[in-house]
């Protein structure tokens, strides 16, 4: 590790010490940073090229028939 980054694990644990009880100064984080052993997300994948156009194509009939039908 280099200096800099004890220091600021220094400066964190300086910050973060001050809202722990007096009685109990090393409770575990309630909200640990990063994924800790929970549960995996599932990620979200992108439905597809054709989803897209079919999408941007019905947009656009929606406004040409909009316009056609009260011009």
């Amino acid at each position: 590790m280099s200096e800099q980054s004890e220091q600021r694990n220094a400066e964190d644990e300086e910050f973060y010490s001050r809202d722990r009880p007096a009685h109990h100064p090393t409770l575990p984080e309630d909200r640990p940073r990063g994924n800790a052993g929970g549960p995996i997300l599932p990620t979200l994948h992108h439905r597809g090229f054709w989803f897209t156009t079919a999408v941007v194509i019905g947009v656009i009939l929606v406004i040409a028939v909009g316009i056609a039908l009260f011009p």
